[in-house]
């Protein structure tokens, strides 16, 4: 039987999982909201939120935040100008299409990792995996509850037929 740490953990990726596949319908249904006044209410509601729980869980939870300035200044920017490009591509692209490049950053890091000095090489599995999800053609069921990676993958695939 799992340790209450570990389902404690479980709960909270399943949480993000659903935070995260929410956001392009959270920020479509935010209708005419301009895209950077959206990302101020949200990074409000996640400071707010944040402080919170900093002061329910006291002096301990603050110091395990102890990191080097240049980490919080990367993860803010990194996190700020995900958001901000994602909101405004919302606003300006049809939402599938905006996704669809939110949807396939985890592919693309697996196979640009080979060209990192010192990265792993690609092998056969990388490139089975990548193949098993890039080439399935999309269904119904995909686009209402399965993968979104899968379906933005799919959607892609289309989207280049489509062109030619």
């Amino acid at each position: 039987m799992a340790d209450r740490g570990t389902g404690k953990a479980t709960v909270i990726g399943l949480i993000a999982i659903g935070l995260w596949a929410g956001l392009a319908l959270f920020t479509v249904a935010a209708g005419e909201i301009p895209p950077f006044e959206l990302l101020a209410l949200s990074f409000g509601v996640a400071f707010i939120s944040g402080l919170v729980v900093l002061v329910i869980r006291g002096r301990q939870a603050i110091a395990r935040l102890r990191q080097p300035g240049a980490a919080w200044f990367s993860a803010f920017l990194a996190i700020f100008f995900y958001h901000a490009l994602y909101f405004f591509a919302l606003s300006a692209v049809p939402p599938a299409r905006a996704s669809l490049i939110a949807y396939l950053w985890p592919l693309l890091i697996v196979l640009f990792s080979a060209l990192v000095p010192g990265g792993v090489r690609l092998n056969s599995r990388h490139l089975t995996g990548q193949l098993s999800v890039s080439l399935v053609p999309p269904s119904y069921s995909w686009t209402v509850r399965g993968s979104p990676r899968r379906w933005a993958t799919s959607s892609a695939i289309l989207q280049l037929s489509d062109a030619r």
